[in-house]
């Protein structure tokens, strides 16, 4: 989405703040989910690239602090902890970007990988249970 700036960092952090997906309020820091979710969860990078970014690299980005980054990822469920109750395979999302063939506008793809993470059902998992499966799993294994 060029917006006549020749900065590619303002650029990121005008992208990021102006031009809010449809139907979602901005978060905290004016941050746009769906910018917030391909920067920091599926590693696209400023210029469409693949390249994975952590917590502060995503805030330099997007002009924002650390702690301003993370709150917005709570407000929309992205944190790690909310990850771990949803059914999405985040690890495949993020391959499917990793190997786009040269060509493919990764914005694009992100889309419809966007659009079935937030269809993704919420799954409270039983860590006990889980822990108790794996536990009887590594007997049958390992003896």
């Amino acid at each position: 989405r060029p917006n006549g700036r020749t900065s590619s960092s303002r650029q990121s952090v005008d992208v990021a703040v102006k031009n809010p997906s449809v139907s979602e309020k901005p978060l905290t820091g004016n941050l746009d989910p769906f910018n917030l979710f391909c920067a920091y969860h599926l590693g696209i990078g400023p210029k469409k690239e693949y390249k994975p970014a952590n917590l502060n690299e995503v805030a330099r980005r997007f002009g924002q602090d650390p702690a301003t980054v993370r709150q917005a990822l709570k407000e929309c469920g992205m944190d790690s902890a909310s990850l771990l109750d949803r059914d999405f395979d985040m690890a495949l999302a993020q391959l499917d970007i990793q190997v786009a063939p040269e060509g493919i506008d990764r914005m694009e793809l992100a889309k419809s990988i966007y659009e079935d993470f937030q269809a993704s059902p919420h799954v409270k998992r039983d860590w006990n249970k889980i822990l108790e499966n794996d536990r009887k799993e590594n007997r049958k294994i390992f003896g």
